[in-house]
């Protein structure tokens, strides 16, 4: 079993803050920057992120954030927030 692989297709903004460690105003900051592009659903325009989408930033935002951790600056990322 892969990581992600009991994740939905698609995942809420909370479900992608939860498994980055962000806020989920800065993932919706994020989409609003096309960094993490939305899909809007329903007639509220609901978010959604593409779990093959959280899957590639996740090794992005770790390694910035050990990198954080180990140097005590920060990493220079395009997910800045």
């Amino acid at each position: 079993m892969s990581l992600g692989d009991d994740w939905p297709d698609l995942l809420t903004v909370k479900e992608v803050a939860k498994i980055l460690r962000v806020a989920p105003l800065t993932v919706k900051r994020w989409g609003k920057r096309g960094k993490l592009p939305a899909i809007r659903i329903n007639s509220r325009g609901d978010r959604r992120y593409k779990k093959e989408a959280v899957l590639w930033l996740l090794p992005i935002i770790f390694l910035a954030s050990f990198y954080t951790r180990i140097c005590g600056e920060k990493m220079d990322t395009p997910f800045k927030q």
